[in-house]
């Protein structure tokens, strides 16, 4: 079963799939506020908001799970597809701004058009061949947990790198509420999250 097919859900998910629904939207209003407001916090202090290699993780991400492997609800598919024009943004403003962060690592700052290309292309890679493991439906939800995860412990590392809040801001905070809608469809459609089964798969 399709773990993007709602209408091949249990039937505990399908009676309340309007409420999941409006907790789907509370994710894409939360993640795409985040990201627009990462595109104008990097051109307003002239720096990039994410650091680099979880950029290249979200990305990939959007990649394979907006084109290659796409929801098919309409409403997640949008928001992934939004997500991966925004995240252009980002990644112009990280690669025009970046190089004044590593004027103290010259071999960083003078080949970081390398950095994002390896970068994209090996997360690229690595999404689609757990996709090819476990399954996209599956893979979905579990990179998705790893590029947050990596974009969390690479938010605290730019921090202490910089020594400075500077790409960050209270505001880029309001689409942090967004994500914490997503554990909901999950109680009612575990497949999309199935602990055991994954791990069964991967023994």
């Amino acid at each position: 079963m399709d773990g993007f097919d709602a209408h091949q859900a249990p039937p505990e998910y399908q009676a309340v799939m309007p409420l999941a629904n409006l907790f789907l939207f509370g994710v894409a209003i939360g993640w795409l506020t985040n990201y627009a407001l990462m595109v104008y916090t990097s051109f307003k202090e002239e720096t990039y908001a994410m650091s680099i290699m979880p950029l290249c993780s979200n990305f990939a991400w959007e990649i394979v799970y907006g084109l290659i492997y796409p929801s098919k609800n309409r409403l997640e598919l949008g928001m992934t597809i939004l997500g991966l024009f925004i995240n252009v943004g980002i990644i112009y403003a990280a690669i025009r701004f970046s190089p004044r962060e590593w004027s103290h690592a010259p071999l960083v700052e003078h080949n970081l058009h390398w950095i994002f290309g390896i970068g994209i292309i090996g997360f690229l890679t690595g999404h689609l061949a757990l996709a090819a493991e476990i399954g996209p439906a599956l893979a979905y939800s579990w990179s998705a947990i790893g590029a947050q995860l990596l974009l969390s412990v690479g938010s605290i590392c730019q921090l202490l790198c910089r020594g400075s809040s500077r790409g960050a801001s209270y505001s880029i905070w309001y689409g942090v509420p967004g994500p914490l809608f997503d554990p909901f469809p999950m109680q009612y459609y575990p497949l999309n999250l199935p602990t055991d089964k994954c791990i069964k798969r991967l023994r």
